[in-house]
């Protein structure tokens, strides 16, 4: 340290040790929603992203005791700051091009996960990591107070981990949205640089590189997107595109296909297979007269069936409570007077229940990436069923092939279905194949589905087309063990295979 140089305060260096936890926590769960449109936001994505932050943060601990025994300056820590912030901001304005690359190459999931994640996260990560044994090495007066100065330097890091997470988690992303809230802890970083002695100049530059990343990096993040929001649950990503040659509004929460859409010259018209097959089902009970979804989504569905059937009711169970004003913005969605929306997690909705139903649509399993396992287990079905009418039945839409790779899952789950109720068919999609991934639509009731000819043509074709698959030696989904993500692998790779074709 140069004699002109005073020390830094002490409450400056435990404030930035604070300020840091924070950042570094905000900076892993932001990361979940920086991966999830490209890789999903399962089990797997999560432990390739927290180890990675893990092992980064390690090296920058590493290396920042190592630097801190070398040069005890203010002013490098200061800097180090500085540059945490720009790696955050660059992180910000590359992400997507960064992602875009990787979901192009022809390797495994898990490695494309986990090599993306390197690249992305890495950096700022590993120079967030050197400043907390930087800060100690300042703070640190005599070894006689080490063990003191140390365990309050890790409580407060630590205490700064809590607030940020919960903030992040709660508070932050809902309000600022994944490009914003990275932005934020990039400038917060910066900032701190200035509150230690040293050359200004550097300084000045590294918050100046700070805002000229952030102001091109809207121009780089999501530019197929209408919009891009962040909700308390999930990133939610709205683009039109072309479906069958007519111009179409998807909703999407991960990488592969969509979760709702509407035809914009025509928005009351169903446009997913499976969603209309589960009007079809409505015929198998005929004097219905009140229905469950599980799963909104952009709503299209309960705002096609409020309007179809008035004199029946539908209550709809979502999660995420600003889908409704998402789709009332996005999807032209008017709630039908015989409509009633919970914002509850289904499961939660169904033990608390003392309404019975003539049919309830499963729709909860959003894409082949995002499953809820509570939402599949035997333990689960059994409390729907004593929601469902003795003559009702239950509609699932599954992900995946009836039969070879990609069909695990399936298996699973109707081997699961199979375990609570007596009749379980299950039917593949028009002009397709057991072994191609598909919306697959399982029916479950207590009573044996008859293709009679009284039915509807689009039912009877629907239900000429039930496939069998072999769940003798099938283990059924439980609360204790719901590998949901690991039994979907090769569904997943599949489908990502085959976007890589069409593209």
């Amino acid at each position: 340290m140069s004699s002109s140089e005073r020390p830094a305060n002490k409450k400056i260096l435990l404030t930035t040790v604070f300020v840091t936890g924070m950042v570094i926590m905000i900076f892993e769960l932001v990361g979940s929603r920086v991966l999830a449109p490209y890789f999903g936001s399962g089990v797997d994505v999560w432990t390739s992203l927290i180890g990675l932050i893990l092992a980064s943060l390690s090296v920058g601990y590493f290396f920042g005791g190592r630097l801190a025994d070398k040069q005890r300056s203010s002013a490098i820590l200061g800097v180090l700051c500085g540059v945490s912030g720009l790696l955050i901001a660059l992180t910000n304005a590359s992400r997507d091009v960064v992602l875009r690359f990787f979901t192009g190459l022809t390797l495994d999931l898990p490695i494309l996960v986990i090599l993306s994640s390197i690249v992305v996260f890495t950096l700022p990560s590993i120079c967030l990591g050197m400043i907390q044994p930087y800060a100690l090495k300042l703070v640190l007066k005599d070894i006689k107070n080490a063990g003191k100065i140390s365990g309050l330097v890790s409580t407060l890091s630590t205490t700064g981990g809590i607030i940020g997470t919960f903030l992040a988690g709660f508070v932050l992303i809902p309000f600022f949205g994944t490009s914003n809230l990275l932005l934020t802890i990039a400038f917060a970083m910066s900032l701190l640089s200035f509150l230690y002695r040293g050359k200004h100049l550097l300084k000045i530059i590294l918050i100046s590189a700070v805002v000229i990343v952030s102001s091109i990096s809207s121009s780089l993040i999501s530019v197929e997107s209408i919009a891009d929001i962040d909700t308390e649950y999930s990133r939610v990503i709205i683009y039109d595109r072309e479906i069958d040659g007519r111009p179409t509004r998807v909703m999407t929460f991960g990488p592969f296909g969509f979760q709702s859409g509407i035809y914009l010259d025509n928005p009351n018209e169903l446009v997913a297979g499976y969603i209309q097959n589960y009007d079809l089902t409505n015929e198998l009970v005929p004097d219905s007269k009140r229905a469950l979804m599980i799963g909104g989504g952009a709503f299209t569905f309960a705002e096609f069936y409020g309007n179809k059937y008035p004199g029946k009711h539908m209550d709809v169970v979502e999660i995420d409570s600003d889908l409704a004003t998402i789709s009332s913005d996005y999807f032209d969605f008017v709630q039908p007077a015989n409509t009633t929306i919970f914002a509850q997690d289904g499961r939660r909705f169904i033990q608390g229940s003392d309404q019975t139903y003539d049919i309830v649509f499963m729709d909860a399993y959003s894409g082949a990436m995002n499953i809820p396992f509570h939402l599949t287990t035997v333990e689960f079905l059994e409390e729907l069923k004593q929601v469902v009418e003795a003559d009702g039945l239950v509609v699932a839409n599954i992900i995946g092939t009836a039969t070879g790779e990609g069909s695990n899952l399936v298996k699973r789950m109707v081997k699961t279905y199979t375990e609570v109720f007596d009749e379980v068919g299950l039917y593949q999609a028009p002009g397709t194949s057991k072994n191609q991934v598909q919306n697959l639509l399982l029916i479950a009731s207590n009573n044996k589905v008859v293709n009679s000819p009284g039915l509807s043509g689009g039912l009877r074709s629907l239900l000429r087309r039930k496939v069998e698959v072999g769940i003798e030696d099938i283990e059924p989904l439980t609360d204790d063990k719901a590998p949901i993500d690991f039994l979907n692998q090769n569904a997943r790779e599949l489908i990502r295979q085959s976007q890589q074709k069409a593209k």
